[in-house]
């Protein structure tokens, strides 16, 4: 009897390390499936950045919208306050895929088709494409600051505190046909219209061969959380870049924040607010609605110096230019722990007392341990480890080394 006893605490202590130990290992698989989710989301959105405004820097206009542009980076802020996140869109012409125009049709034609110098082997029919014309000299040059600070751009003329900026007049078309090397655009919404009038101000300011304009495939991409399943916290992607409705894709699950804070140029003397805080007047961050009004795109037809102006302060010849997206991604395990190891508040991805103007975002953190479920936000519900991460990409193409 003593040794039936004796065995079997013994077997009763084995059993609760060994029940210890799989909570623990489940945790920790947990946990390294967060960090992959993580490395991986970050990866996608990188690629992206970077590329964001190639050859279409200044926006592009497309059969949904003909004569406003579109931006080549468009932030939309979810919000002040807890559990609001954003959504970006990016847009880029990818220049692993590319043609010269050689012929297009006469004035006063529809641009249904371009004779082009080759075809990349890459393209297919249903393709959309950039079509994009370089003028490197419409917006003259612009004085950017009075001191020109150590990391003036390289086209910069260090005497007289000027740049030149190039313009890029771009739309987008969608391949309807390729026969040799003429390629045939759909007229058919919602990437082509019976005109093709997207492409009415990018085609006047060809001049062979001083202005070609070039062909890339286009890419177009947004991402947020999705609004309608907020128990799942599905993370998307939008691969018409949001401009058609009802095409997002879901990604992944369990992320329960996303945040977007931009550092942005401002080319006119004492046009930047400083309001970040960090004593450049002309390079300042912002993580709230300005964001939104920021990241719209400027008129393409009739540009001068003197129209290319988008400051918050109102300032004129201000040129405004994202220079650096900081994306910060908050995600969940999937399944609840069960050994005690939760995260008791979600991660502050705002600076106290300037929630508009840093480079986090404007998201409080939110209070888990001692709160019930019932007075929690859905996404934030049951018992869960948060891990989250920031990245910060220089948007290059957009920003003109500044």
């Amino acid at each position: 009897m003593i040794a039936l006893i004796v065995s079997s605490l013994l077997v009763a202590m084995i059993l609760s390390i060994f029940t210890q130990m799989s909570a623990a290992y489940r945790t920790q698989q947990q946990v390294a499936e967060l960090q992959q989710v993580l490395q991986a989301s970050e990866a996608t959105i990188e690629a992206d950045l970077r590329q964001a405004g190639f050859r279409c820097a200044q926006g592009f206009t497309w059969a949904g919208s003909p004569a406003s542009p579109i931006s080549a980076l468009t932030i939309t802020d979810g919000g002040t306050g807890p559990q609001q996140p954003d959504q970006i869109a990016i847009f880029y012409g990818d220049p692993s895929a590319q043609a010269q125009v050689t012929a297009v049709p006469a004035s006063g034609q529809p641009l249904t088709t371009v004779t082009v110098d080759a075809v990349d082997a890459s393209w297919a029919i249903g393709d959309k494409v950039l079509f994009s014309v370089a003028d490197p000299g419409v917006l003259g040059r612009l004085t950017f600051e009075a001191t020109p600070p150590p990391e003036e751009p390289p086209t910069s003329d260090p005497n007289s505190g000027t740049a030149t900026i190039p313009y890029y007049y771009a739309c987008v078309l969608q391949i309807s046909n390729i026969n040799g090397t003429t390629i045939s655009f759909s007229t058919v919404a919602p990437w082509g219209s019976a005109s093709n009038a997207q492409c009415d101000v990018a085609r006047r300011k060809i001049a062979l061969p001083d202005k070609p304009a070039m062909l890339y495939k286009f890419v177009a991409r947004a991402y947020r959380i999705d609004p309608t399943r907020k128990d799942l916290s599905v993370f998307q992607q939008s691969p018409s870049g949001a401009l058609v409705a009802n095409d997002w894709t879901d990604l992944g699950i369990g992320f329960t924040n996303f945040q977007i804070a931009s550092r942005w140029y401002s080319a006119a003397t004492g046009a930047g607010d400083n309001s970040d805080g960090d004593a450049d007047a002309f390079r300042n961050w912002y993580s709230s609605t300005n964001q939104n009004f920021l990241s719209t795109a400027d008129v393409l037809s009739g540009v001068t110096p003197a129209d290319y102006s988008k400051s918050l302060g109102g300032a004129t010849n201000s040129l405004e230019v994202p220079l650096q997206v900081s994306v910060s991604f908050v995600v969940r395990t999937t399944r609840h722990v069960v050994d005690g190891t939760v995260t008791g508040a979600t991660p502050e991805l705002q600076v106290a007392g300037n929630v508009d103007a840093n480079d986090l975002g404007n998201s409080p953190k939110v209070q888990l341990a001692g709160v019930a479920d019932a007075s929690r936000p859905q996404e934030l519900r049951g018992d869960n480890i948060y891990r989250y991460a920031t990245i910060k990409v220089d948007t290059r193409n957009l920003g003109v080394n500044r």
